[in-house]
């Protein structure tokens, strides 16, 4: 640290000399935690066990979402009050606490058809607004949809009678497993139905207000030809940009299963531009036994199927946008991955807006299931940033079925631990070293005159930092003038915080704080930087710098006393009596 004393030359106006220096203040580093640990911030281990009381759930998938404030949604099928099973949402905070401003203790329930109804998928729409899709008895299975309001009401806006839920049949029945939303808010839900004695995908796409959109299919309802020799199956479904309908699932190729898929136009028609027959279908075997569970569209157009295989438990897919495989992705398109010790099973999966594809499902390790995540990189390599190789367990749940990753990337799985219970585990994502440093100008300054503090925040990544947010807590003795930045927005008067919104890797932002020092001495101000996205490097957070500022006789009460005489000659003393000016003559 470099002391540099400005000699100030005699006869020079009155300013005391100045001492400048900076300081950067070191604080402990705390222990890095990585990509794939369990994040301790999320009920003390990562892992969080919910009671359901007074209901009891049943053996279904555990669906799950986030909304834009970071709130959790988890959906299960409850049981065991009069009219059989129904649809039970919960709301948590974000930090894994109920939310009592929903529902009931942070609970909401409806009960659709005349026996049990079954939840399968949630949505949380650009409003807000929750919409749960399962299966309702009608006697047939039939598709079924709720929507809920923020508070956790039934939205009478919503479905043909008003009372916030509708039930779709289709010819022999019709089984719901997925659902999107569109950019115009419609709903699509892809499930099972049955043509010509087979199982077969079937769609339906629903306006805002829950009424059939009748430009979809016929009717708002679409049954699709079998894919393949028999069976077929849809389980999940992604929309494109230009609004084609992605939906995954499996379907027999002989005495074989494998990976089925079929693109469908805006308008419920099968995409001939899509597939090897130009049917808009196709199929992919792995092994002798494989379907899918998830499937994603990438931002450059090329769609990630996911699923299980006999070969290796995880299995990933990728096709270009007319479906074919994609060769540069693992081996000419395929990869599969066993993450326990005997056999995995894959549930979900996302890609991540870096274009990584996280998947999760359950493994086994020595008889004993257990809750697994794996990441792969871009090419379908397994990612050795995150958790052990690219992969990640714990037995704290016995199994994954429903992945959602949030707005700063840490990584939510569900599972139904019990009857009774919820089991909810939350996985550190990636990391963003972001750093702040902090200059002044100018260098010299007394009391009275303005000074500028510039902070810098750079993100040195690996990835975007979310939610940035810089905090000068302005020391005492000195007036705010102004505050800004070139990102986001500066708010305060004491104490200065910056909004950045999101930092993008290798970017930077600048804050400029403009203060005018009233006391004289040794002025030290501090700044941090929070992100929502975790940091490895905290050392780096937080930054003071010291400053000695001078005292400015033009600030000081002060009476000159002169004496005239011949040749005008004037003797000045200055005083801190008073400001008026007397002159005497002989």
């Amino acid at each position: 640290m470099n002391v540099e004393a400005v000699k100030l030359k005699s006869r020079t106006p009155l300013l005391l000399a100045a001492t400048i220096f900076s300081l950067l203040t070191v604080i402990p580093q705390q222990t890095h935690a990585a990509p794939g640990d369990l994040d301790t911030t999320f009920s003390q281990s990562g892992v969080k066990t919910l009671p359901l009381t007074p209901y009891r759930m049943d053996s279904y998938p555990v669906p799950i979402a986030v909304q834009s404030d970071g709130k959790i949604i988890l959906g299960a099928t409850a049981c065991c009050q009069t009219g059989g099973d129904f649809f039970l949402i919960v709301r948590l905070a974000s930090d894994g606490s109920l939310d009592g401003t929903f529902g009931v203790d942070g609970k909401a329930a409806v009960h659709i058809g005349r026996s049990d109804s079954f939840l399968r998928s949630l949505l949380v729409q650009g409003d807000g607004k929750i919409v749960a899709v399962g299966t309702a008895e009608l006697p047939s299975v039939s598709f079924a949809l709720a929507r809920f309001t923020t508070n956790g009401a039934l939205d009478n806006s919503f479905g043909p009678a008003g009372n916030g839920t509708l039930t779709t049949e289709f010819p022999i029945s019709g089984e719901p497993f997925a659902a999107a939303i569109q950019p115009d808010q419609e709903i699509v839900v892809v499930g099972v139905g049955r043509e010509s004695g087979h199982e077969v995908f079937a769609l339906a796409r629903y306006q805002t207000n829950g009424n059939p959109d009748t430009s979809f299919g016929s009717g708002g309802k679409v049954v699709s030809a079998p894919i393949g020799s028999s069976d077929s199956w849809a389980y999940a479904v992604a929309l494109q940009a230009d609004n084609k309908i992605v939906v995954a699932g499996g379907a027999y190729l002989g005495s074989s299963s494998g990976f089925a898929l079929a693109r469908y136009d805006s308008h419920g028609g099968l995409d001939s531009s899509f597939g090897l027959g130009a049917n808009g279908t196709l199929i992919s075997p792995i092994g002798t036994s494989a379907y899918g569970q998830g499937v994603a569209v990438q931002t450059d157009g090329k769609i990630v199927a996911a699923g299980s295989a006999s070969t290796g438990g995880f299995a990933l897919v990728r096709y270009d946008a007319a479906g074919k495989l994609d060769t540069s992705f693992g081996q000419m398109g395929k990869v599969t991955t066993n993450i326990g010790a005997s056999s995995s099973t894959l549930e979900g999966v996302v890609v991540q807006p870096d274009g990584k594809i996280v998947a999760a499902g359950t493994a086994v390790f020595s008889g004993q299931n257990q809750l697994a995540v794996a990441r792969f990189n871009s090419d379908g390599s397994l990612d050795n940033t995150f958790g052990l190789g690219g992969k990640a367990t714990t037995a704290g749940c016995p199994g994954a079925r429903a992945i959602a990753v949030q707005g700063d990337g840490r990584i939510l799985v569900t599972w139904g631990a019990s009857s009774s219970d919820f089991c909810l585990v939350r996985f550190l994502g990636d990391s963003a070293d972001v750093v702040l440093t902090m200059s002044f100008d100018p260098g010299q300054v007394s009391t009275g005159t303005n000074l500028t503090y510039t902070i810098m925040v750079v993100n040195n990544g690996p990835e975007s930092a979310s939610s940035v947010v810089v905090l000068d807590m302005l020391p005492e003795g000195v007036t705010l003038v102004a505050a800004s930045t070139t990102q986001g927005t500066c708010t305060g008067s004491n104490r200065v915080a910056c909004t950045l919104g999101t930092v993008g890797k290798g970017s930077s932002v600048t804050v400029k704080i403009v203060v005018r020092p009233t006391i004289a001495g040794v002025l030290t101000n501090t700044a941090n930087v929070t992100s929502n996205t975790p940091d490895p490097n905290k050392i780096d957070n937080i930054i003071s710098v010291n400053l000695m500022v001078a005292q400015s006789l033009r600030f000081l009460p002060w009476v000159v006393v002169g004496t005239l005489s011949v040749g005008f000659t004037l003797a000045v003393v200055a005083t801190r009596k008073s400001k008026r000016r007397r002159g005497t003559s002989s």
